[in-house]
């Protein structure tokens, strides 16, 4: 009996070795399932949702440099758009300077002087990696606010600058691999990936 049990329970732990990591960090939602997206010409993994309504697909896929989700509607064209985009850092760059070269293109003279490069704190990031926002200083925001009244205003520092309604931050893991970094667009809600997940594969 005990070398029955003794088996059993050694069945039960080598099944239990044997099986794969669990996937997100939150339940997949209805209708959705969790997988793992990984790309070593991009660099980065990161887990996601695929999710099917019937009448909608969501569903995520690599781009040149960036991860895009697709939206998929019966009989519509696909919309896609990017939520990982992937940078590459230049030798003896900063997370300051590397934000600024590709943040601040296209600025107008106004915003590259009113606009400025801050850490931020993302509650899931680990010890050694780190969190940067392109913000508008005190001045900048005031009069950001007060144009646009009680409507919500427009990202004052550009496509990839602080929004008042979405949440979207560059992205910066040094100890896992110090040649990229990554602009990351979590959206107005739970995104579908696991943006507490996102890993930098060494190239």
């Amino acid at each position: 009996m005990r070398l029955a049990a003794g088996l059993t329970a050694l069945a039960a732990l080598t099944a239990l070795a044997a099986a794969p990591p669990a996937l997100g960090s939150r339940p997949a939602g209805k209708g959705c399932a969790w997988n793992l997206f990984s790309s070593e010409d991009l660099g980065i993994e990161v887990p996601y949702q695929r999710c099917d309504f019937g009448y909608r697909v969501l569903d995520f896929g690599p781009g040149k440099r960036s991860l895009f989700q697709s939206m998929k509607d019966t009989g519509k064209k696909e919309e896609v758009y990017p939520v990982i985009t992937v940078y590459p850092m230049k030798e003896g760059e900063t997370p300051e300077e590397a934000v600024r070269r590709v943040g601040f293109k296209g600025m107008s003279w106004y915003k590259k002087r009113h606009c400025v490069v801050v850490q931020t704190k993302v509650a899931h990031l680990r010890a050694g990696q780190g969190a940067y926002t392109i913000s508008p200083d005190e001045s900048y925001a005031a009069k950001a606010a007060k144009a646009a009244g009680t409507d919500i205003p427009e990202p004052p520092c550009g496509d990839q600058g602080e929004s008042a309604d979405s949440i979207s931050y560059f992205e910066f893991h040094p100890l896992e691999n110090a040649r990229i970094f990554v602009y990351v667009s979590a959206g107005q809600d739970t995104p579908l990936f696991d943006e507490t997940a996102i890993k930098f594969l060494r190239k």
